[in-house]
């Protein structure tokens, strides 16, 4: 016997590592023990999630989150409302009176201020080389942002009513402005102006459109085919 019952739960140890776990009545808490049972994070977190490779984690106490070493020592205060990871770098998504932004550990600031109302997850995939996209919502206005080897890069500024991050294809991006619908590529160049009352593709390089109660089929540059 290495570790005598004393949890009522314990998960797989990991980079040496176990999260274990105590039940109150009216809640659970989460610790970390190491493969000798020796308690690295006391028992006393309602949320814990230990950021490998890196010696530090996401915690929640009293209903706030933060981040802390594995030795307790404070890299971000338990002030955030949420928190959660950001890409696969040392980056992390905070959200406090409903407003949200990006904290970089390695700088010890936040790389986006906490002034965005949403982020979307984008489905828009560039194959050369491979991006993740994400849109940002600020004041009821979009931008499209790349995120590539914990760099984040604003292709567009928020300037969009929305863009259309699901329905991206053959590189184009349906995006509207002022109510009307146009076409950036995938690095936010708009390429067909924001001037038809709706606009998807079709295939094949081309694009249908509706402006002024006509219907037009265009090119992938927006060049009036029909």
């Amino acid at each position: 016997m290495i570790i005598p019952f004393q949890y009522e739960h314990a998960a797989n140890f990991w980079n040496g590592l176990a999260y274990i776990t105590r039940f109150t009545d009216e809640n659970a808490y989460e610790g970390v023990i190491n493969e000798k049972g020796d308690l690295i994070l006391p028992m006393e977190y309602e949320k814990l999630y230990i950021q490998h490779p890196y010696n530090y984690a996401i915690v929640q106490k009293k209903g706030k989150y933060g981040i802390i070493t594995l030795d307790e020592q404070v890299i971000l205060p338990l002030e955030m409302d949420h928190i959660e990871t950001f890409g696969y770098d040392q980056l992390f998504e905070c959200t406090q009176n409903q407003k949200i932004g990006i904290y970089e550990v390695k700088s010890g600031k936040f790389i986006i201020p906490m002034e965005l109302d949403r982020i979307d997850e984008s489905f828009i995939v560039d194959t050369k080389p491979v991006y993740e996209y994400y849109i940002f919502i600020k004041n009821e206005l979009q931008a499209m942002v790349k995120y590539q080897n914990g760099i984040i890069t604003f292709l567009t500024d928020y300037i969009y009513d929305h863009i259309d991050h699901i329905g991206m294809s053959e590189n184009r991006v349906m995006v509207m402005m002022n109510d009307l619908w146009g076409a950036t590529d995938v690095d936010g160049k708009l390429i067909i102006p924001c001037q038809y009352d709706w606009i998807h593709h079709m295939g094949n390089g081309k694009i249908k459109a509706k402006k002024n109660g006509r219907e037009y089929i265009l090119d992938l540059n927006g060049t009036v085919l029909e």
